[in-house]
């Protein structure tokens, strides 16, 4: 029988993201407003699950507030999930001259960047349209 493998010391991944340069925050998206205005009006037309699908839209709302909040004037990020508070990641990365939004395979994965402002601008648009 394979005996399992147990590690000697617990691993602080607090500490060794942190020193990758990776954080994590956390939004109380109940205190916010648009969320609360987002939950009340949201129609659900999608085979996916009512929760799943609002969440695709808050995640705009809490990437909002969080920019506001720490002043991040723009971000990039992976697939929609996973966000890059660096202003400077794009130069790093093979993206070409002028472009925000680039498919890294065809229909499923994807770097886009968006302005603090522009991210508002879309929850505004959001908001109203549900509103409506």
């Amino acid at each position: 029988m394979k005996k399992s493998r147990q590690h000697k010391s617990p691993v602080d991944w607090r500490a060794f993201y942190c020193s990758h340069g990776i954080h994590r925050s956390v939004v109380d998206m109940d205190s916010l407003n648009a969320y609360q205005k987002l939950r009340a009006t949201y129609l659900h037309s999608s085979i996916n699950g009512y929760e799943y699908e609002l969440l695709c839209f808050a995640r705009f709302i809490g990437l909002h507030d969080f920019c506001s909040s720490k002043g991040i004037e723009q971000l990039t990020w992976i697939d929609a999930d996973i966000p890059i508070f660096d202003a400077d990641f794009l130069n790093r990365v093979c993206l070409p001259r002028g472009y925000s939004v680039w498919a890294l395979t065809s229909g499923i994965s994807f770097l886009n960047t968006m302005t603090c402002s522009e991210i508002g601008r879309f929850v505004d648009l959001m908001l109203d349209f549900y509103a409506k």
